[in-house]
């Protein structure tokens, strides 16, 4: 993730580009893997996260927070919920059931 709003996935090991994603309306501050590796998260200045399927990549669903820009995201060790941190400071749980 990065400045040009897209989330973009390589393989590590060829380097080759596998997908663009541009979902996100501004900068991606934060991506995050679950540790099951069924989802991808990625959160930025458009207040927005958007969850991923993984190997597919393909968009699952967004959780919109209201009080600022995300700038951190992780899973619980269980995958069953998604923590987010917000530029204003605050931290969010979104249950992924």
């Amino acid at each position: 993730g990065g400045v040009d709003y897209a989330l973009k996935r390589w393989d590590p090991f060829t380097g080759k580009l596998l997908g663009v994603h541009p979902e996100h309306g501004n900068w991606i501050r934060a991506v995050a893997i679950d540790p099951q590796g069924r989802w991808l998260a990625s959160g930025g200045d458009d207040y927005c996260i958007w969850l991923h399927r993984l190997p597919s990549c393909s968009a699952l669903r967004v959780y919109r927070d209201p009080a600022a820009c995300i700038s951190a995201l992780t899973f619980t060790a269980d995958g069953k919920t998604l923590i987010s941190g917000n530029r204003a400071g605050g931290i969010r749980l979104w249950p992924l059931g």
